[in-house]
């Protein structure tokens, strides 16, 4: 209960304009609309967020699937790779392949053991033959053979390459060509 003697600078009943009250009303729609936006807004962030998680999380699991997947396969692709350079190497050899037996039956047609004592072939298909004999009249118709064979384009470049009489008197002898295949 207020008293007369007191005074209340408070005014306990306003009046209110209409046009504050429509500005209010205003105020309070635009508020809620805009408390409507900032939820639907938050809402949609919150799926993309959800998605997006979602789709790193298959991504990752799909990365670390191929990675398992190469580190598996490396190996086996070593394998292919050795397998193939060996391959390449065989078919290159098989392709080089020369008749070397041809080629001892014509040099055993004109000298045989124990007078041939060595026959090699070096890096660039050289036949070298070391033939060994008890005279010079001995080897005469080894130098004379390969002659014919080189005469017959069997034989390409023949060279005597070394001569040697030894202190017993034996000859030694080293012949070096190029066979025809």
């Amino acid at each position: 209960m207020t008293t007369q003697n007191t005074i209340n600078l408070i005014r306990t009943k306003t009046t209110n304009s209409s046009q504050f009250d429509a500005i209010e009303a205003s105020l309070r729609r635009s508020g809620f609309i805009f408390l409507i936006i900032v939820l639907c807004l938050g809402l949609l962030l919150g799926l993309l967020y959800i998605l997006f998680s979602s789709e790193e999380k298959n991504l990752l699991t799909q990365k670390n699937r191929y990675v398992t997947q190469v580190s598996n396969d490396k190996d086996a692709e070593g394998y292919f790779r050795s397998i193939k350079d060996r391959t390449r190497i065989v078919t290159m050899a098989m392709t080089s392949k020369k008749p070397w037996s041809k080629l001892l039956d014509e040099v055993s047609a004109f000298v045989k053991p124990p007078n041939l004592s060595r026959i090699e072939v070096d890096g660039a298909n050289m036949i070298i033959l070391t033939v060994n004999a008890d005279s010079v009249d001995d080897i005469l118709p080894i130098a004379n053979a390969i002659m014919a064979k080189a005469q017959a384009n069997n034989f390409i470049n023949p060279l005597l390459s070394s001569f040697q009489i030894t202190k017993t008197g034996n000859v030694l002898a080293t012949f070096s060509f190029s066979a025809v295949f």
